[in-house]
């Protein structure tokens, strides 16, 4: 099955401006469901799946329906389903709960603040949500939709907890600490596990305990009397990655791709070992190797006759069990997507979406993006748009020429193979302008679309962003600031160079002033009216890493990594002055306006799609 990308639209739910400023962000939407898989959680009907910058509800007695997907403010790190009811711990989001009465139309029932939110259990009949700063929350979930905070408690370093009845298992590095839940959610400790190893992930099967190290092994505990856990022997099992539960039956996924059924109280396999190597087009028994390669996982999720194998970039497979104990293939979702950078042109939003290729859609009036149109590449980082041409840098595999004639059905022209990673291009008539990363500059002929070539080369510092205006080629290169060529039929002709403090990401021209985004050190203005004698104008700190910049009018548009997107006014170039900033959920990282929109990709977070007013 290949990826869901259901646009979901927030016309007017979020806006932005910095106080005393005039501008404003007004979010109209996010799209595409884009990876890494995080975790995921059997719901009635289905499978929640943790992905990216939200969830996705995926139908199991249908596979190869698209699922649903709801974006959500933070990257979910972990969830528990009780019934339809959803709670995800959605890193700086906090904790949401979610509805899903209605699979086909999750939603947001509620939302609690909370720093970077980790993981939640329920135990006792309380939420219990633990952050990365090492505190727990309570919450009271008398009315599941919502929960009411309790209390917090510091209980220092931890990175997983589980909940079993009336306890609470906290894990850190090389301790689990077991709590009893008290009538009013308040934890009192009863006792402390030391680990010989840090453990990497914590279950409870039956009155078993049973703690994953890092070296592999799964060591077990009996809790009944949780004052006095018993050591018991480790799992007979060798490598393991992750285990899950269901009811007393557990299953382990092994390093070598094994996963081994057993039965929690008796340290016995209750069936053959599972080998899925290879995923067959439709289900079928998988009783031999397929593959040289399996699919392994970072999270396994059980249930009684099926289970869910999570594995980050790779996605998720689904999988049924029968009574014998064999596994049948029922669907797999590819979560690679990783939006990077993204242009539009006549309506047509076009976006280099990492692994997953390129991604096109239609801009609705209303800044939705309805994605019509995916041509699969090697690990897609910027394209440029003239007429039917689209020009792909496709990372360590070239530059490539696309026929995008018919937006549905893109169609691969031809290729030029580099020996750098290509990750930023702009196309001025039939040159296209190259940035190759650590390796340099390149520029290539596309005239011949079917058959592009490689005109010029230049090995420079770390060329990441390029721009073409008033026949003068821009680059930004690294450390060593930005380099101003005019071009011409051979070799272009080299002008002028100019430092910065920073490590300048990207250029963006406007008449005879080029801006740059200057890393961590913000965004400078440099006037260029004389291209042989660049000069500073002025600078404003934008608080993050600048990544990629655009600028519409007298407005810039800066992709500040971790810090969202900044709009700064501009129209005095030597004055500088930031106007509006929207949080997003990943790594902001290309930015584009045109005279509707202001479009963002976010990395994990998908597309975003703003209006702006000034």
């Amino acid at each position: 099955m290949r990826k869901a990308l259901i646009a979901v639209i927030f016309i007017a739910l979020a806006s932005s401006a910095v106080p005393g400023n005039a501008g404003e962000f007004t979010l109209r939407s996010r799209s595409l469901m884009q990876g890494p898989a995080a975790t995921g959680a059997f719901v009635p009907g289905g499978f929640a799946l943790a992905t990216g910058g939200g969830i996705a509800v995926i139908d199991t007695a249908d596979a190869t329906k698209e699922p649903a997907w709801l974006p959500l403010d933070g990257m979910p790190r972990n969830l528990i389903a009780v019934g339809s009811t959803v709670y995800v711990a959605a890193g700086r989001g906090g904790l949401c709960v979610l509805d899903l009465a209605d699979p086909s139309r999750p939603r947001v029932a509620a939302r609690r603040p909370a720093r970077r939110a980790a993981r939640c259990e329920i135990a006792g009949g309380f939420l219990y949500l633990l952050n990365e700063t090492g505190s727990i929350l309570t919450f009271d979930i008398t009315d599941p939709f919502a929960p009411a905070p309790l209390g917090e408690r510091r209980m220092g370093p931890a990175n997983d907890i589980v909940g079993h009845g009336s306890l609470l298992v906290v894990s850190s590095s090389g301790t689990a600490g077991i709590f009893r839940v008290e009538t009013n959610g308040g934890l009192t400790s009863v006792a402390e596990i030391v680990s010989p190893e840090h453990i990497r992930h914590v279950a409870v099967g039956g009155d078993i305990l049973h703690l994953v190290l890092v070296d592999g092994t799964v060591a077990r505990w009996r809790i009944d009397d949780p004052a006095s856990p018993v050591s018991l022997e480790p799992l007979a099992v060798r490598g393991a990655v992750d285990l899950d539960f269901a009811g007393r039956e557990g299953l382990v996924c092994t390093k070598a791709g094994e996963y081994v059924p057993f039965r929690a109280e008796t340290n016995a396999r209750t069936g053959r070992p599972l080998k899925l190597d290879g995923l067959p087009a439709e289900g079928g028994v998988l009783s031999r190797i397929r593959t040289r390669r399996g699919f392994g996982c970072s999270r396994l999720v059980a249930a009684e006759r099926a289970f869910m194998a999570v594995a980050g970039k790779k996605g998720c497979a689904f999988f049924r069990r029968n009574a014998a104990g064999e596994a049948r293939f029922a669907g797999r979702i590819d979560t690679s997507g990783f939006a990077i950078d993204l242009v539009t042109a006549n309506g047509l939003l076009y976006l280099a979406n990492g692994e997953d290729g390129v991604r096109i859609g239609e801009i609705g009036q209303d800044g939705s993006i309805e994605w019509i149109g995916h041509l699969q590449t090697t690990v897609a980082r910027d394209v440029a748009v003239k007429g039917d041409l689209l020009v792909l840098c496709d990372g360590n595999d070239g530059l490539k020429t696309i026929d995008v004639s018919d937006p549905r059905a893109p169609r691969l022209l031809g290729r030029v193979a580099s020996s750098w990673f290509l990750s930023a291009i702009v196309l001025d008539g039939v040159r296209a302008y190259v940035a190759g990363g650590l390796g340099g500059a390149e520029i290539f002929d596309v005239a011949v679309p079917e058959s592009p070539s490689r005109v010029w080369r230049r090995e420079l510092s770390e060329v990441r962003g390029v721009h073409v205006e008033n026949g003068l080629f821009y680059l930004a290169d690294g450390r060593d600031g930005m380099r101003i060529y005019r071009p011409g039929e051979g070799a272009p002709e080299y002008l002028s160079r100019i430092d910065t403090p920073g490590w300048v990401d990207d250029v963006f021209v406007v008449g005879g002033t080029a801006y740059l985004a200057d890393g961590g050190n913000g965004l400078k203005t440099i006037d260029v009216s004389d291209p042989s004698a660049p000069r500073l104008l002025g600078e404003v700190d934008l608080g993050g890493l600048v990544r990629n910049i655009h600028v519409r009018g007298k407005t810039l548009f800066a992709a500040c990594h971790t810090g969202g997107i900044v709009a700064v006014d501009v129209s005095e170039p030597a004055h500088p002055v930031e106007v509006a900033r929207h949080a997003t959920v990943d790594d902001a990282r290309g930015v584009w306006a045109d005279e509707r929109f202001v479009y963002l990709g976010s990395a994990s977070g998908g597309v975003y799609v703003f209006s702006y007013t000034d």
